[in-house]
């Protein structure tokens, strides 16, 4: 009968009979001297002896042997499969049962029957608790003693990893037991971190629990030798490294367990003390598991401290390794045996027998366990028990075999002839295809990650198809040189076979030349180590990196370039072969530029060498290319070293840089101002619009003013622009202000610089010609000068030759008659504009002379007044009458001589009778103005004048009579007034009236003494003012007759005298020059007629 758990530990020979056990809970325990209690005892041991009488069998029921459970999954909380071993020594009838107890914590509710192994017939199973009743139907034949197993499925683990143990009984219809209960021995329930760490580039030797050694990660395209490390009694060592994923490289030799850190320095090692190591693999947990000579350690990553330790059932052969299964079971096989060892470094299971000769397991993502031998293998489930056994997969010795992505097909290649390369059905181990074996050695193959298989040989490396063994393709360059080598591939597909890389269409990439590189791992940041395992080194490779640059984007003729190009390669190879490696550049017009090593940092290499931009080079961008050649590495591209390094069969890696010749200079700054003549800008702010440059672009501008004089101005390094700003000074210091404008719009045409020189203001610059240059630089040097000249003219121009048109030369300040058929008169003359210069002493005493200007003559501006009527000539008498411009045209150069031109100009409309004031002034271009003495015009429409100081009317002669009709004087009344007419003289007005009284206009009135004429105004008056004491004589000219008056001015106390003259012509016979005229005119008429007469008479007496 079946018994709790934990009693059956406590006592193997508990009586288990229900009535016994209810007997004990009715009679308690015996107290002494109590004769009631001492009479229930006599009965309680009566009873017990009828028990012990009618259930003796069940008192000397024989235990079970061999009793495991081995979970298929050994991950907490892991829903599987669990295998319930056991040996019997009672037989179990064919209506017997198989009483089994799991421990509190696994969930058993689920529970189905699965498979079994030493018994037959039908069978039923139910559940109650944690206890499992396997009960026969009958329908089998009575299990004989012996070994025997059942596989419980959907069991659920504990959630607690730690070692725990089942019960198993057998029983009869009756429930009688036959055998147990037995408890089994301790099973393990780990973690799930405890499994092969796959997130590592490379945790296990082939990679992965399939075997596949295809990486997640991209290996080299081109090799660069990072570091050769010698790792002592490597011994005939024929596993690869591994690598986690902080990138620490383990390697296990026969003696000694490293980490390396990935720059090749060491980061711990430790002794290993358990033979030529066979297999190493990283756990999730932070473990690496070494395994030789039967030995299992497991350590930790962090210093190689042990864990544990675990010595295998196995015989162990060095050349066999280990896998991990999912949940954590290291799987290792030999040729006497698979064992699994569970991640707490106890037994889960050990099978004996030859199934695993030098191989490796692979497994499956269930734990399903495939092994390669020469005799009778194949596949093994979780928990050790044999799936099946399969000749396809039994005929291959040696080489480890590998599970395809999907998992359905198992392949594996011999070493021999007589081992044929093979695909296996994964499920039941039957032959997919099978071709003579296409390989030789202990030569392991590989999976691509688009269904191909790879196998290399001495003759060369072959691509199969998985599906039918076909060939893909063969690559007869890419031989085996080892007895044992391996393949391995990475993300792109791309087969490291060896020493050589293939792509994978089967070409070939690259090789090391005079290398062997037998175990490969394809690491992170596309590295790959090999060992070589006849010797005791590990190689690092990288990828092959190239890269150069100009120091500069920009170049212009003759400028030096500086190359630098940075590799991954290192100068020498690390195994000295006395020489460096090489680097050249090769220009776009073929010229080579050899690179000298530089420096070392991060992993590179730095190499420079420099060029000159030849002459004649035309602007435009060049690409040149950069290769490099390594010492013992061949690859599929071309170099062109006129000596490459050995090995190479100058071959390389190749890279480009590229640059750009400018040799076109920018495109000038607009010179905006000064730019042309002045006579007041002498001290100017140059403002130029900004340059541009298409190709390499501005740099800075540079401003100079009056280059090459002892005294200049110049600013150098005026950047391209301000702020962005509408206005922006840049600069304003003690010699220079700078200023950009116009930035904030999107129109960049109209950005401007200002520059104004503070030296100006300690002195103007002077007349002259003066020149300023804006340079603008591109960003490689070129530049173009744009020149501003202006030109400061401070001489005013002349007029010469003037004269009016038909009438006389002009001389100023004298008066000119007109006839009246001259009322728009037209004056002519030369305007004339001198070239001049200056000489400049500055305050060395240095001296500057500027050549010599001349802005031309430009303009004639007539100004012509007329005399208001009735006052005297005088200019504050004269009123606006005609102004007009006339351009100047025509103006003749006489190189530093003189600009010239004739003018000729009329006045546009006609002149009314009057007294004119006319005035010419000349301006140059810049301002400057002459002018000419005015002069007057007088025109009458009666009686044309005539200067008076030229000449005097013939016809005059006193003709007029005059006589003082009126006479007033008016009194000083002041001191002042009397003082005034003592310094300034008295103020005479005249009336003049006709013989009736009446006012006379138009009559011209002079006063001598100091001479002042004025014309009478419609009420027949002029004044006169400062006219001086004394006498005076008053002229009179009127219609062609003159006349005169004198008077006597006198009186201190008088101010202003007043005359009312009336004139009146004179009759010409009254007057003696008439009468004279008239006689002498008779007289001649009288002598005419008598010599007449006379001349008659003489004829008549003829």
């Amino acid at each position: 009968m079946y018994v709790n758990n934990e009693k059956s530990r406590k006592s193997r020979a508990t009586y288990s009979s229900p009535l016994a056990l209810k007997l004990k809970r009715n009679f308690p325990k015996f107290k002494p001297f109590d004769s009631t209690q001492c009479k229930r005892q006599l009965l309680f041991f009566s009873l017990l002896f009828l028990i012990f009488f009618f259930q003796a069998g069940n008192v000397y029921a024989a235990a079970l042997t061999s009793v495991a459970d081995v979970p298929w999954s050994s991950d907490v909380s892991t829903s599987g499969k669990h295998t319930i071993n056991f040996t019997t020594v009672t037989s179990i009838p064919a209506d017997g049962k198989i009483i089994i107890t799991f421990p509190s914590g696994f969930t058993v509710s689920g529970a189905t029957f699965d498979s079994w192994s030493g018994i037959d017939g039908g069978r039923s199973l139910s559940v109650l608790g944690q206890v499992i009743t396997i009960t026969r139907d009958n329908t089998g034949t009575s299990s004989t003693a012996g070994a025997k197993y059942m596989v419980l499925d959907n069991i659920t683990n504990h959630s607690t990893a730690t070692t725990y143990t089942v019960t198993v009984e057998t029983q009869d219809s009756s429930s009688t037991t036959l055998d147990g209960p037995t408890t089994s021995s301790n099973f393990t329930i780990t973690n799930t971190s405890d499994g092969l760490d796959t997130s590592a580039p490379w945790p296990i030797w082939l990679h992965d629990q399939r075997n596949s050694a295809t990486s997640t990660n991209s290996g080299p395209s081109y090799p660069a030798i990072r570091w050769r490390f010698l790792a002592s009694d490597s011994a005939d060592n024929h596993r690869s490294v591994i690598q986690g994923s902080d990138g620490t490289i383990y390697y296990s030799s026969a003696t000694i367990l490293y980490a390396i850190n990935e720059d090749g320095s060491t980061k711990w090692s430790t002794e290993n003390a358990h033979g030529i190591n066979i297999g190493t693999a990283l756990t999730v947990s932070g473990r690496i598991y070494t395994y030789g000579s039967g030995v299992l350690v497991a350590r930790d990553t962090s210093d190689g401290s042990i864990i544990w330790s675990y010595t295998t059932g196995l015989t162990s052969s060095y050349w066999n390794s280990f896998n991990i299964s999912p949940d954590g079971t290291v799987v290792i096989a030999d040729n006497s045996g698979v064992e699994g060892v569970n991640s707490d470094g106890t037994r889960k299971f050990l099978t004996t027998g030859s199934i695993g000769r030098d191989t490796t397991p692979a497994i499956d993502s269930s734990g399903i366990i495939y092994l390669t031998d020469d005799g009778s293998t194949g596949g093994y489930y979780p928990d050790g028990k044999v799936k099946y056994t399969s000749s396809c997969l039994g005929n291959s010795v040696g080489n480890p075999g590998a599970l395809t992505a999907n998992e359905q097909n198992f392949l594996h290649t011999g070493r021999s002839s007589s081992n044929p390369t093979a695909a296996c059905v994964a499920s039941d181990g039957s032959t997919l295809w099978s071709v003579a074996s296409t390989g030789d050695g202990y030569h392991v193959g590989a999976l691509s990650p688009d269904s191909s298989v790879y196998y290399h040989k001495f003759s060369g490396l072959t691509a199969r198809s998985v599906s039918d063994g076909s060939v893909i393709w063969n690559n007869s360059s890419a031989v085996s040189s080892n007895w044992a080598e391996q393949i391995a591939v990475d993300s792109n597909g791309r087969i490291y076979s060896g020493v050589y890389a293939v792509d994978s269409s089967g070409t070939t990439i690259w090789n090391l030349a005079g290398f062997s590189g037998d175990y490969i791992a394809i690491g992170q940041n596309q590295q790959i180590y090999y060992v070589q395992h006849y010797t005791d080194y590990i190689y690092a490779y990288q990828n092959w990196t190239l890269s150069a640059s100009a120091n500069t984007t920009y170049y212009k003729l003759g400028d030096t370039l500086t190359i630098t190009a940075t590799s991954s390669m290192l100068q020498t190879d690390p195994s000295d072969p006395g020489e460096d490696n090489k680097v050249q550049a090769v220009m776009p017009n073929g010229d080579k530029v050899v690179l000298s090593y530089s420096s070392s940092s991060g992993g590179n290499t730095t190499w420079t060498g420099t060029y000159t931009i030849p002459t004649g080079t035309t602007t435009g961008s060049y690409a040149a290319t950069i290769e490099a050649a390594q010492y013992n590495v061949v690859t599929d591209t071309s170099t062109t070293f006129d000596s490459a390094p050995t090995g190479s069969s100058n071959t390389g890696i190749t890279s480009t840089f590229s640059y750009t010749v400018d040799a076109t200079a920018p495109a000038e700054a607009e010179i905006i101002s000064p730019s042309n003549y002045t006579k007041d800008d002498t001290k100017p702010t140059l403002r130029f619009k900004k340059a541009s440059d298409a190709l390499s672009g501005l740099s800075s501008y540079s401003v100079l003013l009056d280059e090459g004089k002892n005294r200049n101005f110049s600013t150098t390094n005026i950047p391209t622009s301000g702020n962005g700003s509408a206005s922006y000074v840049w600069k304003d210091d003690s010699a220079v202000k700078i200023e950009f404008l116009n930035e904030n719009d999107s129109n960049s045409s109209n950005d401007e610089i200002k520059v104004y020189f503070k030296g100006l203001d300690n002195g103007d610059l002077t007349e002259g010609k003066h020149v300023w240059n804006v340079r603008a630089y591109d960003a490689v040097g070129n530049s173009a000068v744009s020149t501003g000249t202006f030109y400061i003219d401070k001489t005013s121009p002349s007029i010469s030759e003037l004269a009016i048109a038909n009438v006389s030369l002009v001389s100023g300040g004298r008066k000119y008659t007109l006839d009246i058929t001259n009322r728009m008169p037209s004056f002519s003359g030369k305007a004339t504009d001198s070239y001049s210069s200056s000489e400049r002493t500055n305050s060395n005493n240095t001296k500057d002379t500027f050549d010599k200007v001349s802005s031309g003559p430009d303009k004639i501006t007539l100004t012509i007044k007329k005399l208001k009527e009735g006052l005297e000539v005088k200019d504050e008498n004269f009123e606006e009458h005609l102004t007009r411009e006339y351009q100047l045209s025509d103006v003749q150069d006489t190189q530093n001589q003189e600009k010239h031109t004739r003018f000729y100009i009329t006045i546009p409309y006609p002149l009314v009778d009057g007294y004119y004031q006319v005035k010419l002034s000349l301006i140059d271009k810049v301002g400057n103005t002459y002018d000419y003495q005015v002069f007057y015009l007088m025109l009458n429409s009666i009686q044309p004048l005539t200067a008076v100081t030229s000449s005097t009317n013939t016809n005059s002669n006193n003709n007029l009579e005059t006589e003082i009709i009126e006479q007033e004087t008016i009194k000083t009344i002041t001191p002042e007034e009397k003082e005034h007419v003592k310094q300034e003289g008295y103020s005479v007005k005249i009336k003049v009236v006709d013989n009736k009284n009446n006012p006379v206009k138009g009559v011209r009135v002079t006063i001598h003494s100091r001479i002042q004429e004025a014309i009478t105004d419609k009420n027949g008056i002029v004044s006169f003012t400062s006219v001086e004491k004394g006498e005076h004589k008053i002229l009179i000219v009127y219609n062609n007759y003159e006349g005169e008056q004198k008077v006597n001015l006198t009186g201190n106390d008088v101010r202003e005298f007043s005359f009312t003259i009336q004139i009146k012509q004179k009759s010409a016979f009254t007057d003696t020059k008439v009468i004279f005229a008239i006689s002498s005119l008779t007289i001649i008429i009288v002598v005419l007629g008598i010599l007449l007469v006379k001349a008659r008479r003489n004829k008549g007496h003829a």
